[in-house]
Formats: structure tokens, sequence, C-alpha cells
């Protein structure tokens, strides 16, 4: 969220360090957040993407995305 300005460039090193710090892989999140944003499995760049929509839409939708993703039953092994 405290992004600036909310453009490609700060917005691909905020998440990254975000991922090293968490210790996950951009692989991990990528797929589900650029479904989570256009609603399709296959975009244009993911902070691309971002910056387009705009903050308020991206957080809006990436919120929604892992509202969806909380409330869905957890495949069994």
């Amino acid at each position: 969220e405290a992004v600036e300005p909310f453009e490609k460039e700060p917005l691909e090193h905020s998440v990254k360090a975000w991922l090293e710090e968490n210790e996950l892989s951009m692989k991990l999140v990528a797929q589900p957040a650029r479904v989570a944003l256009t609603g399709r499995t296959k975009s244009p760049g993911l902070f691309e993407v971002m910056e387009v929509l705009g903050k308020e839409k991206t957080l809006s939708r990436l919120r929604t995305g892992a509202e969806i993703a909380a409330a869905a039953p957890m495949p069994s092994d």
C-alpha cells in the first residue's frame, strides 16, 4: 500500500523485497495475483497491469482475490 509512485518499477521492487522477506517466490504468487487483477491467466506484465489499474483498483482486486482464496476449501492430498 505504501508504494509511491504507484508505477511499474517501484511496484516491482517493493513486491520482490516483500517476497524475499517472506521467503516466497514470484512463481508462487504471480498467477493468483494475475487472476485476481485481470480475471485471466494470461495478461500483460503483472506490474504493468497494476500501474494501469491504479492503486485503488489494484488493492481492491487483490483483497477480493485473497478473501476468495481464503474461503475456498483446501484440496485434499
